[in-house]
């Protein structure tokens, strides 16, 4: 397998992207990132159309594994979010170890259990009593030790749709591979043989 100098231009460029919208997750690349993938997946089944043999079944390739993934990624996990912060899958898992390690410092955690704040790092007084709080205010949080820590908030929905697109690209890329592949494999056996 060849690379060519255009092919590393664009692995660059979309490695770029993908971490400075993991880094800085906001709504605009996160609307931005998401239109792209949209627009890869649209590109695709254009090219499925128009084009033939090999880069046909590229094509093809990228259309199913990306928008599959993104399709699958918009499903409501168990607790009604979309895209998906929680699952058994290893992107969405692997997302949130990337999310928590990235977004470490932003929030305070060293709250001691009668001092409950889920927030960005401000003086608070202690409180007598603690305040009971339901599991979902506006936060998905998980307990850990004595406080809580934050797994998600505004700036993780725009993470984990940048997140979803990036895997949705990378896997429909893969897959374009893999199935161009096997498309020449396919066209080089002499007629008449039986595959294996």
């Amino acid at each position: 397998m060849q690379f060519r100098i255009r092919d590393l231009l664009l692995a660059t460029t979309f490695c770029a992207l993908t971490c400075a919208g993991l880094v800085y997750p906001n709504p605009l690349l996160e609307s931005l990132y998401y239109s792209l993938a949209l627009f890869a997946i649209m590109a695709s089944a254009l090219s499925a159309i128009a084009l033939i043999e090999g880069r046909r079944a590229y094509a093809l390739g990228f259309l199913v594994a990306s928008s599959a993934y993104l399709s699958f990624a918009h499903v409501a996990d168990q607790d009604g979010i979309v895209p998906r912060h929680a699952g058994p899958e290893l992107t969405t898992q692997l997302l949130r170890v990337a999310f928590n390690k990235l977004d470490q410092g932003q929030y305070d955690t060293s709250l001691a259990a009668s001092e409950i704040y889920i927030g960005p790092k401000r003086a608070v007084p202690p409180i007598a009593e603690p305040i009971p709080q339901p599991p979902w205010q506006g936060n998905l949080s998980v307990l850990t030790g004595g406080g809580q820590r934050i797994v998600a908030d505004g700036s993780s929905m725009s993470f984990m749709r940048i997140g979803h697109s990036a895997w949705a690209m990378l896997l429909g890329w893969i897959a374009a591979v893999f199935t161009r592949a096997l498309y020449l494999r396919s066209r080089r056996r002499p007629a008449g043989s039986v595959p294996t």
